[in-house]
């Protein structure tokens, strides 16, 4: 059911008539897909947000166990807030990207979770909150900070693909995906 959201909200219509008026070959086709400066920072950037997003994900058993002192079998109340704060907030990015534009709110996306990252360090006894509450309270920042650079990308790399169909005069969307 989450695979089928997109398309609630997506209201670009795919015009399946074109056909490309020359043929590229598939090495040139590479050439093409890795030199366009558009796709490159996208790449960079994407791979960089997922290698820290995976690192929060592999992390949290830690998180759970030794910064808020809980079972492990106690993480997956940590991972349900977290796929719930990303599917609340699918909609808020939409209005977001269509008023602000897809790269600012991707950029601010990428602050915010850097920025919510570093607020892991404040969690403690120090604070008269259960420490479940507040690693619970801080994965729901951590992912309503990030769900506009985990829901943004694809909708980037359209907008890349349409730059490059404007460029090259075909459609190769399967290269950037």
């Amino acid at each position: 059911p989450v695979l089928i959201l997109p398309g609630f909200f997506l209201r670009k219509q795919i015009d399946h008539s074109f056909q490309p008026t020359r043929q590229i070959s598939f090495l040139t086709s590479l050439k093409i897909t890795f030199g366009n400066r558009a796709f490159q920072i996208f790449a960079i950037t994407w791979g960089l947000m997922w290698t820290a997003a995976t690192l929060v994900l592999e992390t949290l058993p830690f998180v759970v166990t030794e910064v808020c002192h809980l079972k492990e079998s106690d993480t997956v109340y940590f991972y349900l807030p977290a796929i719930a704060i990303t599917l609340v907030c699918f909609p808020l990015i939409n209005r977001l990207s269509e008023r602000y534009g897809m790269k600012v709110v991707f950029r601010g996306s990428l602050l915010a979770g850097a920025l919510s990252l570093s607020a892991l360090m404040l969690i403690g006894d120090w604070i008269p909150i259960p420490l479940m509450a507040q690693g619970i309270v801080w994965v729901v920042l951590q992912s309503a900070s990030l769900a506009g650079a985990q829901i943004l990308p694809s909708a980037m790399i359209a907008e890349i693909t349409d730059q490059d169909e404007r460029q090259t005069g075909q459609r190769r969307a399967g290269s950037f995906y």
